[in-house]
């Protein structure tokens, strides 16, 4: 995993002067890129990915605003040769407020070509104060010869059992939460973390599990009332019904039927299709809470 990587590089001190994050999710390459730049510059923790947190130096660069940390992103479809060479300036110029300069080019493999031969010479010999990262989505549309100048490190996902091992061990989390949380996040470690800790799926975890553990005693009006709270959007529609299938899965066997557990998890995966397709979310949602309200069975 990239980020398990990057620390170990760090604590060794074997931190390459030019690296590349590659994976499709660019938002977890760019806080990788930040705790990488934060470790780095940090006045308190130096040498820890992530840094402190808390000091002046961390404050800076979670605001983007550090002197030392420079983010160059594409201008309309591609990143110029006139950014690159800006970048080099910067690179060749000594720190402002610390020791190393962390610059960051997201989408590089958006570089033009001329932009991509200018980035190749200083990394060919990078200033020893400064720390190149390329967030790279397609790394073959790169030149072999930028390519070859990074460590690489992939932020693609884990396997759902592996990413499960490091979410139960990071955040404390009882194996079967871990796994729900990885499944949801697609192996995402990063994802993850951010769904524990997100106000709004909290709140959706809550409403499955409260329905799960009263039905089949609702009311059709409670049921309906449920499906109007969690079918504002299809994106949530589709979350909710994947907690429905975890929470499901857990109570096999335990409170609720078994057979009836099974058939709830096949039509749970029908309605799922549905939403793929043009159905109104809250008569799709409706529909399903009010099956289960029937067909879900107490042992």
């Amino acid at each position: 995993m990239g980020q398990d990587l990057i620390r170990r590089a760090m604590e060794s001190r074997r931190l390459a002067h030019a690296n590349m994050f590659t994976g499709e999710d660019l938002e977890e390459k760019r806080r990788a890129a930040q705790s990488l730049a934060a470790g780095l510059l940090c006045s308190n923790r130096p040498g820890t990915y992530g840094g402190c947190g808390t000091c002046r130096e961390c404050g800076l660069i979670s605001d983007q605003a550090h002197p030392d940390f420079i983010v160059a992103r594409p201008e309309g479809a591609t990143i110029k040769l006139a950014q690159i060479n800006a970048l080099r300036r910067e690179a060749a110029m000594q720190p402002v407020r610390g020791e190393v300069r962390v610059f960051v080019i997201e989408q590089a493999d958006l570089m033009t070509r001329e932009a991509a031969n200018a980035l190749l010479k200083t990394l060919e010999e990078p200033p020893g104060h400064s720390y190149f990262i390329l967030l790279v989505k397609e790394p073959a549309r790169l030149p072999d010869t930028v390519r070859s100048r990074c460590v690489p490190f992939d932020f693609g996902p884990l396997p759902v059992e592996r990413a499960a091992d490091v979410l139960a061990d990071r955040l404390g989390l009882p194996r079967d939460e871990a796994l729900m949380l990885a499944s949801l996040a697609g192996g995402r470690v990063a994802r993850a973390e951010e769904m524990a800790a997100e106000e709004a799926f909290l709140e959706l975890k809550e409403r499955a599990d409260s329905f799960l553990e009263r039905v089949p005693g609702l009311s059709a009006e409670e049921v309906l009332a449920l499906a109007a709270e969690v079918a504002g959007n299809r994106a949530d529609a589709d979350l909710f019904i994947s907690l429905l299938q975890h929470g499901i899965r857990l109570r096999l066997g335990r409170a609720l039927e078994p057979l009836s557990c099974t058939d709830a998890i096949l039509h749970l995966e029908r309605i799922r299709s549905l939403l793929q397709s043009n159905v109104n979310p809250l008569l799709a949602i409706e529909a399903l809470l009010l099956s289960l309200r029937s067909g879900l069975k107490r042992v």
